[in-house]
């Protein structure tokens, strides 16, 4: 890690464009330190306020340097019902080739369970399809290198030579008369009724949702319930009628597609986080309206709480993703709208509020550099957002 300085400056000096002050008053502090080419993380204090904010600016330019999603694991295998802390989940994301230099903490899940509960991609697999209504903004990466935060439904067929079966659901529960597919995400086994077909699906082309993934059934199970689910392939489940027309139009050994399609259409995106709700669009604060149109609970874009943000530019070449301490003396935590200023000031020109409260967490080469605003410190949460380079 490079230290690039330690100065007393407006936090003009970390924006694309000129932030002035925060509610009328510069920040006193800015510390920057390039993690890697292209990776700068910000250290920013304010005594005004109080406000503490640590920002990561990722440059998707230079080569690489790329983001991913993990999901937290539980006995070692990553699983919708599992929380993990935002530091372990980074760590994991090294591999032999890349190492992991930044994380924040994902979206909103179930604090019960660790389930998200919006949009979820890791590595082109979907954990979690979008909810229907109201549809929640999302930040989303792909195989052109290049970010997008909007609001998308997905829609997932199998297609054969003669036919297209529509896929009612992902990783939720086979009802009768129903098509639903399961992936590693989901738990080891599809936990289905009997008397459904069960076709296994193994990949040959690199999962990506915005396109096809070619498929070879590998098997074809004409009459059964609770399925295994392999680690790199898929589970159609289908009952009823669904189930019928499964078992006469699709064989063992049968080539297919399993098509996943985003409304409004994008290709090939291979990592995504829903968030709730967006705070910044075309370069303008609409935190307050999207708050009301993505539906948030009473007083929460009003009230000051900690927070997490990413934000993209207008080419969707360079990433921010902040995390705003809050609910202690030292930093008093801000509104959406207030959030959103922050994110124009560092040059996003869309942006989307993520989880927050005692989930906002930043870590950096394994070590979380915010301060957590549980009394026990770091919270597990549901996935997180990890910044990668190469080794």
């Amino acid at each position: 890690m490079r230290k690039l300085h330690l100065l007393v400056l407006p936090v003009a000096l970390l924006c694309t464009t000129t932030a002035g002050s925060l509610y009328g008053q510069s920040l006193d502090t800015l510390s920057a330190s390039e993690l890697a080419p292209g990776v700068v993380h910000y250290s920013i204090v304010s005594r005004h306020i109080p406000l503490t904010i640590n920002v990561v600016k990722v440059n998707l330019d230079v080569s690489g340097v790329s983001l991913r999603v993990v999901k937290a694991s539980k006995d070692g295998m990553e699983t919708l019902d599992a929380r993990e802390k935002t530091s372990e989940m980074m760590e994991e994301a090294n591999t032999d080739s890349t190492r992991a230099i930044a994380a924040i903490n994902g979206g909103f899940f179930d604090i019960v369970n660790g389930r998200p509960m919006d949009l979820q991609i890791e590595d082109g697999m979907i954990g979690k399809l979008p909810e229907v209504l109201p549809v929640r903004s999302s930040f989303l990466y792909g195989a052109d290198r290049k970010a997008v935060i909007g609001r998308f439904n997905v829609n997932i067929e199998l297609a054969t030579r003669d036919t297209v079966f529509h896929i009612d659901d992902l990783n939720g529960v086979c009802r009768h008369d129903q098509t639903i597919l399961f992936d590693r995400f989901y738990r080891k086994r599809t936990g289905s009724n009997l008397y459904g077909a069960g076709v296994f699906l193994k990949p040959l082309t690199n999962p990506e949702v915005g396109g096809a993934i070619k498929c070879l059934v590998d098997t074809l199970v004409r009459l059964s319930g609770d399925y295994a689910i392999p680690s790199a392939g898929f589970v159609l489940v289908a009952r009823g009628a669904a189930g019928a027309a499964v078992r006469e139009m699709i064989a063992s050994h049968d080539t297919v597609r399993l098509i996943a399609r985003f409304t409004p259409d994008l290709k090939s995106v291979t990592q995504a986080l829903a968030g709730w709700p967006g705070i910044v669009r075309n370069g303008m604060n609409v935190a307050e309206s999207e708050a009301k149109s993505e539906e948030t609970i009473p007083g929460f874009a009003e009230h000051r709480h900690p927070r997490t943000s990413i934000g993209i530019s207008k080419d969707g070449t360079v990433v921010i993703l902040a995390v705003v301490d809050g609910r202690t003396r030292k930093s008093a935590g801000v509104s959406l709208p207030e959030l959103a200023n922050l994110m124009i000031g560092f040059g996003a020109y869309d942006a989307i509020n993520m989880d927050g409260g005692g989930s906002s967490t930043m870590a950096i080469e394994g070590k979380v550099v915010n301060a957590p605003s549980d009394a026990a410190g770091e919270r597990p949460v549901s996935d997180a957002l990890v910044v990668t380079a190469a080794k």
